[in-house]
């Protein structure tokens, strides 16, 4: 797939790619990703390898504990669903690594969490709502 353009900004989600080749084996992968502000945000499955955002619990129904395991302070979350609309934009004067979102109200579904430091770092992550 692939999108330019103006629209292309708000591209987000969770997407397979699968590969077959000319003999019939195939092979695919999951990965979401985050367009923002021209700035490209990829996470792959599992993309916490480093364990710097943790979400708990995940699947969640009616909150979600995020935290920063490098003590860096969050300033804004936002929950985009899965065609990259911003569901839900949190914004945070307390000075902490670690926040509980409420997500009473989201239906059940596939999210992705962007979550912005104080030094302007992003992080993504997949949550999913039961």
């Amino acid at each position: 797939m692939i999108q330019t353009g103006p629209s292309a900004s708000g591209l987000s989600g969770g997407f397979t790619v699968r590969v077959t080749d000319a003999n019939g084996c195939t092979n695919e992968s999951d990965f979401s990703l985050a367009i923002s502000n021209c700035n490209f945000f990829p996470f792959e499955k599992g993309a916490s390898e480093n364990n710097v955002l943790k979400l708990y619990p995940n699947p969640a129904s009616e909150s979600v504990e995020v935290q920063l395991m490098n003590q860096e302070v969050i300033q804004q979350v936002v929950i985009k669903d899965k065609l990259g609309e911003s569901i839900k934009n949190l914004s945070f004067k307390a000075a902490t690594h670690q926040q509980k979102l409420d997500i009473k109200g989201l239906n059940e579904g596939i999210y992705v969490l962007e979550l912005v430091t104080k030094q302007g770092k992003r992080y993504t992550q997949k949550l999913l709502v039961k």
